[in-house]
């Protein structure tokens, strides 16, 4: 099989002249219409980022807890008192006067603490979160923690002392 290569070799300009391949692409180098002086400021590296990253304004955000039978309580973060996890629900206690009230949500405890305030709240074990602002004590024999309004609640898995000690209770 012959191939005809003859046009790779030279052809002819507009002019009528013949020129080689590798002539003619020298001759014609034109800058691209995209590189303007408009455009200059695509081609400078990018303006460095914050060393300090905001944390967004989560204590506006209202959670949609579950209560029974359809029924569905709304909450900030600061009306949430303590967080404690039962696989993929999360048991979220709600301080209502002087009483808490006991909401679900479909949500694993990781995922719920990351939508909350990280100043507010404090993860004390692998099934337990507090609101750190409104604690105001605790037994760590009883296993007990006692919340503003004289609300107090028991845990259901054992915490060990040196989380209550670090705490300041």
């Amino acid at each position: 099989m012959l191939l005809n290569l003859s046009y790779m070799k030279s052809f002819q300009t507009e002019t009528g002249s013949e020129r080689s391949f590798e002539q003619q692409s020298s001759i014609n180098t034109k800058e691209p219409k995209f590189f303007t002086k408009e455009n200059s400021r695509l081609f400078q590296p990018p303006a460095p980022l914050p060393t300090q990253v905001a944390e967004p304004p989560c204590s506006e955000e209202i959670f949609r807890l579950f209560v029974k039978h359809f029924e569905y309580v709304y909450a900030r973060p600061n009306d949430i008192i303590m967080i404690e996890s039962c696989d993929h629900l999360v048991k979220v206690y709600i301080g209502v006067g002087e009483k808490a009230k006991l909401t679900m949500r479909h949500n694993t405890l990781k995922d719920f603490l990351s939508k909350l305030p990280s100043t507010h709240f404090l993860r004390i074990g692998r099934f337990c979160a507090i609101n750190i602002k409104r604690l105001t004590g605790g037994n760590c024999n009883e296993q007990v923690f006692e919340f503003d309004f004289k609300i107090s609640v028991k845990l259901k898995h054992f915490v060990s002392h040196t989380v209550f000690s670090n705490i300041g209770i």
